[in-house]
């Protein structure tokens, strides 16, 4: 007996129109006015996945929710120059490239509480109302740039926890809350916080690994830095931090690794700078115009590659640097570079830290030594104490200078066996150096003036002040 195919054929005819508006077009998907948003969620009730770009693009689009139902996106998304209150992509859970929202200018809310995959960037410009944005559930991306939304208080990335390249939270001026608890790995990329006028504490003590520069900059109100578990920013990375009025501690005291530059600088209210376990800085170390900074830790730096600068601070010394073997790499045929300055430091009155620098002739360059009091106001003075302080430690050694003043010859008398020797200028030039085969040094080719002789045997090094007529 032949079945009948009526049923199954009445049954096909009435789910066509189910398994027809269940399906979203093939490809990319750009809407650039209310029109075609309104055409696209009457054509297609029930998408849930793009299969290429989701691009909303217009400046009379106003109506968003027809797209709630999406829960995937295989490009990118980007949303720009709308006329919307509020984005519900409630059920949007994987991104496959970058997600832009930018130039919504009435833009107060955006629900994307459930997306959990961002294989792009992640990006909000000038979004002038927006007022918060929960991305609780996020915990990578290749990406973040937040700048220029001017009502945004909060930010809820708690989950995240690594970063392909950059992370940049700039110029968001009322922003006073954002999450980053997790936040391990910059991969490839600077970490920066710039002119956020509202933030108070960024907790980052999750954070190890930054491979490009740390920028902390003209957050006004900002009291808390936590970075303490920070143990490398790649030798082409900077540190900056700088114009933070509020910051009274910068506490890096897990950072081993080489960087390229320091510069930390008018921060008012900091007093206390913590890089006890840094050992080598690239090029420049820059502590400037800290008025309260009273503290500085950098017990193991052994290396600054050009050049070391603290100008107006508090510090009463420099023992800190105790370890500190070298600043400069100064070509030959080149010693104008400055090697050292100490400017303005109104209470620095012990500089003894340096000698074993200035004794090594382990600084290259000249020196900028000035206006900070007695026994730290001058290269004279710092190495007239050095000079004490290396006589008292001779020992059996009995290293004299005749005639002082000289003319034009230097009598030695010392009973080390051929000693290395510098001799330098005030300004810390090295002027004639080599080992000591004889007992005579001609120096009549030297301008009349000050200078100073070191000799260098076994680890101790001798110095002694000359005088050219």
């Amino acid at each position: 007996m032949k079945k009948s195919t009526i049923p199954l054929l009445f049954l096909t005819i009435l789910l066509l129109p189910i398994y027809l508006f269940a399906q979203c077009p093939t490809g990319n998907v750009s809407l650039a006015t209310q029109a075609e948003v309104d055409q696209f969620t009457a054509d297609y009730p029930n998408c849930d996945k793009i299969s290429g770009y989701l691009l909303i693009n217009g400046a009379d689009i106003n109506n968003l929710s027809g797209l709630s139902k999406i829960s995937e996106i295989s490009g990118y998304l980007k949303i720009a120059n709308t006329q919307t209150t509020k984005i519900n992509f409630e059920n949007l859970k994987i991104i496959g490239d970058d997600l832009h929202v930018f130039d919504n200018q009435l833009l107060e809310n955006i629900d994307l509480t459930q997306l959990t995959t961002l294989k792009g960037k992640l990006s909000f410009f000038q979004n002038s109302n927006l007022i918060t944005l929960d991305l609780n559930r996020l915990t990578s991306c290749e990406d973040v740039y937040f700048k220029k939304n001017e009502l945004l208080q909060s930010i809820n990335l708690c989950k995240l926890i690594f970063v392909e390249r950059g992370f940049a939270l700039l110029r968001n001026s009322t922003l006073n809350s954002i999450c980053l608890e997790n936040l391990k790995e910059i991969k490839k990329g600077q970490l920066q916080f710039l002119f956020n006028f509202s933030l108070k504490e960024l907790n980052l003590n999750q954070l190890t690994t930054i491979n490009g520069g740390l920028f902390i900059m003209n957050n006004d109100v900002l009291e808390k830095l936590d970075l303490n578990q920070l143990a490398s920013v790649s030798h082409f990375g900077n540190i900056t931090v700088s114009d933070n009025l509020k910051l009274t501690h910068l506490n890096l005291n897990n950072l081993k690794s080489e960087v390229y530059d320091v510069f930390i600088g008018r921060n008012q209210s900091l007093k206390n700078i913590d890089l006890c376990q840094l050992t080598s800085i690239k090029r420049y170390l820059y502590i400037e115009e800290n008025t309260s900074l009273n503290s500085i830790c950098f017990d193991d730096l052994s290396i600054i590659g050009i050049k070391l600068s603290i100008i107006g601070s508090k510090l009463e010394n420099l023992d800190t640097f105790k370890n500190l073997k070298r600043v400069g790499f100064v070509p030959d045929d080149n010693d104008e570079f400055p090697g050292l300055t100490i400017v303005g430091n109104s209470t620095l009155t012990s500089c003894a830290s340096l000698c074993n620098l200035l004794n090594s002739n382990g600084i290259k360059g000249y020196f900028q030594i000035s206006n900070n009091p007695s026994a730290c106001s001058s290269l004279d003075e710092i190495k007239s104490k050095c000079t004490t302080l290396s006589i008292d430690n001779e020992l059996v050694d009995d290293f004299k200078t005749y005639p002082n003043p000289t003319q034009d010859i230097l009598n030695l008398s010392t009973n080390l066996i051929n000693p290395r020797y510098t001799i330098t200028d005030v300004m810390g030039r090295i002027l004639k150096n080599g080992i000591i085969k004889s007992s005579i040094i001609d120096i009549s080719e030297f301008k009349s003036g000050v200078y100073y002789i070191s000799l260098f045997k076994d680890n101790i090094t001798f110095v002694k002040t000359i005088i050219k007529k």
